[in-house]
């Protein structure tokens, strides 16, 4: 099953599109469709992540789920100050999600694709022991697939094969692509074969890289930050 619409709005980031919110090194973003609102991400400090909401007029207390990209700080330090969400999707289990579980909170974790709600998923956990990272996959109807990442770290090309093989369609791809300048190239070669549309690298997307993708991806960068607001289709 597909959902009507997606809006994602970028809630922590180290760039900013005003003045009014504040930037810090860290990934938030909340995904709101027609039947659920997920959390992915929820940056490094709790306080930052309200405040900034509150400035964008972002209402957090109906969040359905949270889903973490990755274990890193930058992207769940804000966990243990948080409510306990009802739906906690994680790359792998460790002591935080182990204590959720125990009060009550519903813990989706698994090395392959699986279904977090109707027309949203997770790609299933990638990369090594050490460093487990998912990416958010949400399937709009008359668009394609919305992909979320948090640092890429198993590497784009592997992300969106994911993506592709759930029988998904990569459109868009949001967050951070941790790579430089030429690592960007790479990317751009990678970008035009899949076919997606369009593209809004932040957080861990260097400058350099940011000017190569505006380069040779015209039309299709998105300039990305806090306050972003990115609708689909």
């Amino acid at each position: 099953m597909k959902v009507a619409y997606c809006k994602v709005v970028v809630l922590v980031d180290n760039r900013a599109l005003s003045d009014e919110v504040e930037t810090t090194w860290g990934f938030a973003a909340l995904v709101e469709t027609p039947r659920e609102k997920v959390l992915f991400d929820v940056g490094p400090d709790y306080e930052l992540l309200l405040d900034n909401s509150k400035k964008l007029g972002v209402d957090l207390s109906g969040v359905d789920a949270v889903f973490i990209s990755h274990w890193h700080g930058d992207h769940a330090g804000a966990l243990p100050d948080m409510p306990t969400p009802k739906v906690l999707a994680v790359p792998s289990i460790n002591s935080y999600a182990k204590e959720a579980m125990n009060k009550g909170c519903n813990v989706l974790c698994s090395e392959y694709p699986y279904k977090i709600f109707d027309g949203i998923y997770s790609t299933g956990g990638l990369g090594g022991l050490l460093l487990r990272e998912h990416s958010l996959v949400v399937d709009v109807e008359g668009f394609g697939g919305v992909v979320l990442v948090g640092c890429s770290h198993p590497g784009l090309e592997k992300i969106l094969s994911r993506v592709e093989k759930m029988g998904v369609k990569p459109c868009t791809v949001i967050g951070g692509f941790h790579v430089g300048g030429w690592e960007a190239r790479r990317l751009v070669n990678l970008f035009e074969r899949v076919k997606v549309r369009q593209i809004a690298p932040c957080h861990c997307t260097s400058e350099d890289a940011l000017m190569v993708f505006q380069a040779e991806l015209p039309g299709r960068v998105i300039d990305c930050g806090v306050g972003r607001m990115l609708t689909y289709p």
